[in-house]
């Protein structure tokens, strides 16, 4: 039954969990249980180089109650968005902290957050919106154009 299973993070550690582990499956995990997808790749064949493509999906703009924006993607969408802000933008300035790190690009600041493996970038001013929504539709069109 290991053999069947994707990558899984306990949200919750209880002892009976663990107990019960070799009855679960990818369908029927228990409570409390993630099972993480992996990105399908696509490659595609250039006469030069073989380049591989991750599929990039489920971003969300979420307009939060200070009247900023967050960009919300999966774990395996990092990259796209890291690529998307640098072609656009250039590489962003960064200054890390304990619990989140703050980006400069576009002439705005962006708080950037990955807890419990929920990326989102959130915005610090109406400018800041701006790029977030921009970002958000070619993070979209470009999911639907790789699948």
């Amino acid at each position: 039954m290991r053999g069947t299973l994707r990558k899984c993070k306990l949200s919750s550690r209880k002892k009976d969990d663990h107990s019960r582990r070799s009855s679960w499956t990818k369908a029927n995990p228990p409570q409390g249980v993630v099972c993480k997808k992996k990105p399908e790749v696509e490659q595609i064949v250039d006469h030069a180089s073989v380049h591989k493509y991750v599929h990039c999906m489920g971003y969300r703009l979420l307009d939060i109650q200070n009247g900023h924006f967050s960009l919300e993607f999966e774990l395996e969408d990092r990259p796209c968005v890291a690529s998307a802000i640098k072609e656009r933008y250039g590489i962003p300035e960064e200054t890390m902290h304990i619990m989140c790190t703050e980006y400069y690009f576009g002439g705005s600041q962006f708080v950037f957050q990955d807890e419990w493996d929920a990326p989102c970038l959130i915005s610090t001013s109406h400018n800041g919106n701006q790029i977030l929504k921009m970002l958000h539709v070619a993070l979209t069109e470009q999911g639907e154009k790789t699948e």
